[in-house]
């Protein structure tokens, strides 16, 4: 037995001050170390962390994005355009859902009756920075998103943030591209799209 274990055995539980009164502060400070390492010892350790996809232009881990997929459309000029695949790496993701109910009022009374409940289109709301170089605005990346959200048609896109919703394709309502005061190189963006499953219509 060392003389630290010896210390700490010592120690009355029952009375801990008066045990330890009788250790200078060398004696006490031992202790105290000891304790703690045996804690650290005794800490359970959690599950293995997720490893990141890849490592941004940064150097900083990536763990999310998303890839929006090269494609075409018809304008509304009847010229075919096309706009270039691009990956948003700073992507952060705000999905929501609202169900569809049929309902009845009953009268005299503060309840509903239900008639059909159906789950809505999932609602994806993406926001992130697109970064370039220092003093560089990124202006082809900026370029590239603008045209693809501008699209007449639904995007396809690539994200393991999205795939396990089984979200594959999302038609944009709205988007923005706001100035960062004091951030020349940097090019901030929202869009707010609905998820949607394409189909050819003979109408």
């Amino acid at each position: 037995m060392t003389r630290n274990e010896f210390i700490i055995s010592t120690i009355n539980p029952l009375q801990p001050s008066a045990g330890l009164a009788q250790y200078n502060t060398t004696q006490l400070s031992k202790i105290t170390i000891n304790n703690g390492i045996a804690a650290l010892r005794n800490i359970p350790q959690g599950a293995t962390p997720d490893k990141p996809l890849y490592i941004g232009p940064l150097g900083t881990p990536v763990v999310t994005d998303i890839t929006i997929l090269a494609g075409t459309y018809t304008g509304y000029d009847n010229k075919q355009r096309q706009y270039e695949e691009t990956s948003l790496i700073t992507a952060s993701f705000h999905i929501s859902q609202q169900k569809k109910i049929v309902r009845s009022e009953i009268v005299g009374n503060t309840g509903i009756v239900t008639h059909e409940i159906t789950p809505g289109p999932l609602m994806v709301m993406i926001e992130g920075v697109i970064d370039g170089a220092n003093g560089v605005y990124p202006l082809a990346e900026v370029t590239k998103l603008r045209d693809a959200l501008n699209s007449g048609r639904p995007l396809s896109v690539v994200s393991s943030e999205l795939q396990p919703l089984n979200i594959n394709y999302l038609t944009i309502l709205d988007y923005s591209l706001p100035e960062m005061q004091g951030g020349y190189s940097s090019q901030p963006y929202r869009f707010t799209s609905v998820s949607v499953t394409p189909k050819n219509l003979n109408l």
